[in-house]
C-alpha cells in the first residue's frame, strides 16, 4: 500500500465513495464502503458510512431540486440542513416536507 492511500481522509475517502455511487458500478452504499476498507484500512468504517450517507443525500437533493440548491447557494444557506420548504406561487403555497419514508434497510437496524 502507498503512503499517499494511507494518508487520505475520511473526506478525500468519503468523496472518493460518492464518484463511485455515481459511477453505478456498485450494487449499495455498502459494497462501496467494503471496497474502500480494502483499500483504506486506515479509515473507521462507521465513520465513511456515515460520510457517504450524508454525501449521496446531499448529491440527491442537489440533483432532484436545482432551484432550491441555487435559491440556499445565494443566500448562503447549507442545503444539507434544508428538510422542508415553502413553495409560494400565483395560485398555491405548498409546504414541502423532506422524505421521511421508512426504507427495508433503516427498519432492520
Amino acid at each position: 500500500m502507498s503512503n499517499q492511500s494511507q494518508n487520505k481522509t475520511t473526506q478525500e475517502v468519503s468523496q472518493e465513495a460518492l464518484e463511485l455511487y455515481i459511477s453505478g458500478k456498485f450494487p449499495s452504499q455498502g459494497s462501496i464502503v467494503r471496497h474502500l476498507l480494502g483499500i483504506y484500512p486506515h479509515i473507521n468504517k462507521e465513520l465513511l458510512r456515515i460520510a457517504l450517507l450524508r454525501r449521496v443525500q446531499r448529491y440527491k437533493r442537489i440533483n432532484s431540486h436545482p432551484a432550491l440548491t441555487t435559491e440556499c447557494e445565494s443566500v448562503g444557506l447549507p442545503i444539507e440542513n434544508v428538510s422542508n420548504y415553502w413553495y409560494k406561487g400565483k395560485q398555491y403555497s405548498i409546504h414541502v416536507k423532506g422524505d421521511k419514508q421508512k426504507t427495508y434497510e433503516k427498519n432492520l437496524s
